[in-house]
């Protein structure tokens, strides 16, 4: 499994702030392609070789599919009485409090309302408990 670590830090802010700013334009028109019709366009993620092993060409029907998904929607159609445990760590920067809540909201939309939260301090999304201060790093 390769794993590689995005970094956009720059001794001058400005590179940081534009190196940024690609990224996330990029990351905005892949979503947009994925989901408009399951390509990755190819000129997205240039200078970010690693990005393009998570949205090799093929993955984009995939990725469509999966995006059609809401999971507050899915927990909505759940049995009331299905019992639920909720991890969450604090420096999760992939779901974040807001995507949390609505998820909460599904579940009692369904009539559950024994969902069980627990949110973890100094955690991230895959549950690595890291030193405090350290904050997440966006790895792949």
């Amino acid at each position: 499994m390769q794993r590689c670590t995005l970094s956009c830090h720059a001794p001058a802010k400005q590179p940081a702030r534009d190196a940024y700013d690609r990224l996330t334009a990029d990351l905005d028109r892949a979503i947009a392609s994925i989901r408009q019709n399951g390509t990755i366009p190819a000129e997205v993620f240039a200078g970010y070789p690693g990005l393009l092993t998570v949205f090799s060409p093929g993955i984009g029907p995939f990725l469509q599919q999966e995006d059609a998904y809401d999971p507050a929607e899915l927990a909505m159609g759940l049995p009331s009485a299905l019992p639920v445990l909720l991890l969450h760590g604090d420096l999760d920067t992939n779901v974040n409090r807001h995507d949390i809540q609505r998820l909460l909201d599904g579940f009692r939309g369904s009539g559950n309302e024994a969902v069980q939260l627990v949110e973890f301090a100094n955690v991230d999304h895959e549950l690595r408990q890291l030193p405090p201060g350290q904050g997440s790093s966006l790895t792949v």
